[in-house]
C-alpha cells in the first residue's frame, strides 16, 4: 500500500486517511490492559471513546476504558470498530484483527472479545484473529504506548 508523506496530527479525524487497498489493511489491534482495551490501526492509536459521538479520530489515551463496574466496555467496542469498518471501507468484506493480550488476561476476556468481533449481527465484522501474547509485565508499557502522541501519514 502507497502512504503519501503529508503528516495527519492527533484528533484529526481517521476519514481523512487514504482508504486501505484491502481488507487486511486496516491493522486493527486490539490492546488487553487492566484499566480497559486500547486500539490501533495502521494510522496510529485510535483517541479515548473512539473520538466520541462522531467519526473516529486518532489520540493518545486509552481507547476503550473499563466501565464504572470495572468490565470490559464491549458495547464500546461493538460500536468502534463497526465505525472503523465503515470508514476503512471494509463493509462487506471479511478482515483481520489482531488481539494483543498479556498472559495474565482473564481467558474469558479474550473469547468475549473474539464474540463482539466476530458478531455477523450488524454485518459482516472480522472472521480472522492473530493473537500476541506479550509478558503479562509488559501490559502496562503496551498501555503506555497507546497513551503516547502519535504521528500518522495519509
Amino acid at each position: 500500500m502507497k502512504l503519501g508523506c503529508e503528516p495527519v496530527t492527533n484528533g484529526e479525524l481517521l476519514t481523512n486517511v487514504s482508504p486501505p487497498s484491502g481488507p487486511e489493511d486496516l491493522h486493527l489491534v486490539v490492546l488487553f490492559a487492566k484499566e480497559g482495551l486500547g486500539l490501533t490501526t495502521q494510522s496510529g492509536n485510535v483517541a479515548p471513546k473512539c473520538g466520541g459521538d462522531g467519526q473516529p479520530s486518532l489520540g493518545p489515551g486509552l481507547t476503550l476504558p473499563r466501565t464504572p463496574e470495572g468490565d470490559q466496555d464491549w458495547k464500546g467496542l461493538k460500536t468502534c470498530t463497526l465505525k472503523l469498518r465503515s470508514i476503512a471501507q471494509l463493509v462487506g468484506k471479511d478482515a483481520t484483527v489482531t488481539l494483543s493480550a498479556p498472559s495474565d488476561t482473564p481467558h474469558s476476556d479474550v473469547i468475549r472479545a473474539i464474540e463482539v468481533l466476530r458478531n455477523k449481527q450488524d454485518g459482516p465484522r472480522f472472521t480472522q484473529f492473530a493473537m500476541d501474547v506479550p509478558p503479562a509485565s509488559s501490559a502496562s508499557a503496551a498501555a503506555s504506548a497507546s497513551a503516547a502522541p502519535s504521528s500518522i501519514m495519509r
